[in-house]
Protein backbone atom coordinates (compact mmCIF):
# COMPACT_ATOMS: atom_id res chain seq x y z
CA UNK A 1 0.00 0.00 0.00
CA UNK A 2 2.90 2.30 -0.73
CA UNK A 3 0.78 3.93 -3.40
CA UNK A 4 -0.07 7.49 -2.30
CA UNK A 5 -3.73 6.88 -3.13
CA UNK A 6 -3.95 4.43 -0.25
CA UNK A 7 -1.93 6.22 2.43
CA UNK A 8 -5.20 7.24 4.06
CA UNK A 9 -6.00 3.55 4.64
CA UNK A 10 -2.90 2.76 6.67
CA UNK A 11 -3.73 2.11 10.30
CA UNK A 12 -0.20 2.07 11.67
CA UNK A 13 -0.23 -1.61 12.64
CA UNK A 14 2.38 -3.13 10.31
CA UNK A 15 1.04 -6.67 10.00
CA UNK A 16 -2.50 -5.51 9.27
CA UNK A 17 -1.32 -2.77 6.91
CA UNK A 18 0.70 -5.38 4.99
CA UNK A 19 -2.37 -7.60 4.63
CA UNK A 20 -4.48 -4.63 3.53
CA UNK A 21 -1.81 -3.79 0.95
CA UNK A 22 -1.76 -7.33 -0.47
CA UNK A 23 -5.54 -7.38 -0.82
CA UNK A 24 -5.55 -3.97 -2.52
CA UNK A 25 -2.78 -5.07 -4.88
CA UNK A 26 -4.88 -8.06 -5.89
CA UNK A 27 -7.80 -5.76 -6.67
CA UNK A 28 -5.40 -3.78 -8.88
CA UNK A 29 -4.34 -7.03 -10.55
CA UNK A 30 -8.00 -7.81 -11.27
CA UNK A 31 -8.41 -4.48 -13.00
CA UNK A 32 -5.29 -5.12 -15.08
CA UNK A 33 -6.54 -8.58 -16.03
CA UNK A 34 -9.82 -7.06 -17.16
CA UNK A 35 -7.96 -4.58 -19.38
CA UNK A 36 -6.21 -7.56 -20.95
CA UNK A 37 -9.50 -9.47 -21.27
CA UNK A 38 -8.25 -12.15 -18.88
CA UNK A 39 -10.34 -14.29 -16.58
CA UNK A 40 -10.60 -12.91 -13.03
CA UNK A 41 -12.62 -15.57 -11.18
CA UNK A 42 -9.49 -17.16 -9.74
CA UNK A 43 -8.19 -13.78 -8.60
CA UNK A 44 -11.54 -12.93 -6.98
CA UNK A 45 -11.55 -16.28 -5.19
CA UNK A 46 -7.97 -15.64 -4.07
CA UNK A 47 -8.95 -12.18 -2.78
CA UNK A 48 -11.82 -13.76 -0.91
CA UNK A 49 -9.42 -16.21 0.76
CA UNK A 50 -7.01 -13.37 1.59
CA UNK A 51 -9.91 -11.43 3.05
CA UNK A 52 -10.96 -14.31 5.30
CA UNK A 53 -7.37 -14.91 6.41
CA UNK A 54 -6.99 -11.20 7.09
CA UNK A 55 -10.16 -11.09 9.15
CA UNK A 56 -8.83 -13.99 11.20
CA UNK A 57 -5.53 -12.16 11.82
CA UNK A 58 -7.30 -8.96 12.68
CA UNK A 59 -9.64 -10.71 15.10
CA UNK A 60 -6.70 -12.36 16.86
CA UNK A 61 -5.03 -8.95 17.16
CA UNK A 62 -8.21 -7.43 18.62
CA UNK A 63 -8.38 -10.21 21.22
CA UNK A 64 -4.71 -9.64 22.04
CA UNK A 65 -5.26 -5.93 22.75
CA UNK A 66 -8.58 -6.54 24.49
CA UNK A 67 -10.45 -4.47 21.92
CA UNK A 68 -13.78 -3.45 23.50
CA UNK A 69 -15.74 -3.52 20.22
CA UNK A 70 -14.59 -6.96 19.13
CA UNK A 71 -18.07 -8.47 18.79
CA UNK A 72 -19.29 -5.63 16.60
CA UNK A 73 -16.17 -5.76 14.45
CA UNK A 74 -16.44 -9.53 14.00
CA UNK A 75 -20.07 -9.03 12.99
CA UNK A 76 -18.94 -6.51 10.36
CA UNK A 77 -16.37 -9.02 9.11
CA UNK A 78 -19.08 -11.65 8.70
CA UNK A 79 -21.31 -9.22 6.78
CA UNK A 80 -18.49 -8.18 4.48
CA UNK A 81 -17.40 -11.78 3.89
CA UNK A 82 -20.96 -12.76 2.97
CA UNK A 83 -21.24 -9.76 0.66
CA UNK A 84 -18.00 -10.69 -1.12
CA UNK A 85 -19.05 -14.30 -1.51
CA UNK A 86 -22.47 -13.30 -2.83
CA UNK A 87 -20.99 -10.93 -5.41
CA UNK A 88 -18.40 -13.49 -6.53
CA UNK A 89 -21.08 -16.18 -6.83
CA UNK A 90 -23.30 -13.82 -8.84
CA UNK A 91 -20.35 -13.04 -11.08
CA UNK A 92 -19.78 -16.75 -11.68
CA UNK A 93 -23.47 -17.58 -12.11
CA UNK A 94 -24.26 -14.80 -14.55
CA UNK A 95 -20.85 -14.89 -16.23
CA UNK A 96 -20.21 -11.21 -15.76
CA UNK A 97 -16.90 -9.74 -14.81
CA UNK A 98 -16.26 -6.08 -15.09
CA UNK A 99 -14.55 -3.10 -13.60
CA UNK A 100 -17.71 -2.19 -11.73
CA UNK A 101 -17.75 -5.49 -9.82
CA UNK A 102 -14.09 -5.19 -8.87
CA UNK A 103 -14.55 -1.53 -7.92
CA UNK A 104 -17.59 -2.30 -5.76
CA UNK A 105 -15.73 -5.03 -3.89
CA UNK A 106 -12.62 -2.89 -3.45
CA UNK A 107 -14.67 0.09 -2.29
CA UNK A 108 -16.50 -2.03 0.29
CA UNK A 109 -13.12 -3.26 1.60
CA UNK A 110 -11.67 0.27 1.76
CA UNK A 111 -14.82 1.51 3.48
CA UNK A 112 -14.39 -1.22 6.09
CA UNK A 113 -10.81 -0.10 6.73
CA UNK A 114 -11.90 3.50 6.99
CA UNK A 115 -14.93 2.94 9.21
CA UNK A 116 -13.93 -0.08 11.27
CA UNK A 117 -10.18 -0.66 11.24
CA UNK A 118 -9.36 2.97 11.95
CA UNK A 119 -11.15 2.47 15.28
CA UNK A 120 -8.75 -0.36 16.12
CA UNK A 121 -5.88 2.01 15.36
CA UNK A 122 -7.32 4.68 17.67
CA UNK A 123 -7.83 2.19 20.49
CA UNK A 124 -4.44 0.54 20.04
CA UNK A 125 -2.52 3.80 20.21
CA UNK A 126 -4.57 4.99 23.18
CA UNK A 127 -3.38 2.01 25.25
CA UNK A 128 0.16 1.75 23.88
Amino acid sequence: MDDDRFIHYKIGIKALDKEHSIIIQNFNDCLEFLKEKKEINNVLEFINKLLLDHFNSEEKFMVLINYPYLDNHVSEHKKLALYFKKKINESNEYKFQNRFLVSVLEESFLKHIDEQDKQIETFYYSIK
